[in-house]
């Protein structure tokens, strides 16, 4: 399968969606945004360094 390529502003809303997620999990923001759990972690790392 081929990585698809988000925009920042993809990036930065998924990254404040998962940052203000109460109590759901990032499995479920993740799936919730139709992309895997890993590219979210990864957005989540990235943006805190």
């Amino acid at each position: 399968m081929a990585n698809p390529k988000f925009s920042d502003e993809f990036k930065m809303n998924a990254i404040k969606l998962a940052n203000n997620r109460g109590d759901r999990s990032l499995k479920d923001v993740a799936k919730e945004l139709n992309i895997s759990k890993s590219s979210l972690d990864a957005w989540l790392k990235n943006h805190r360094e």
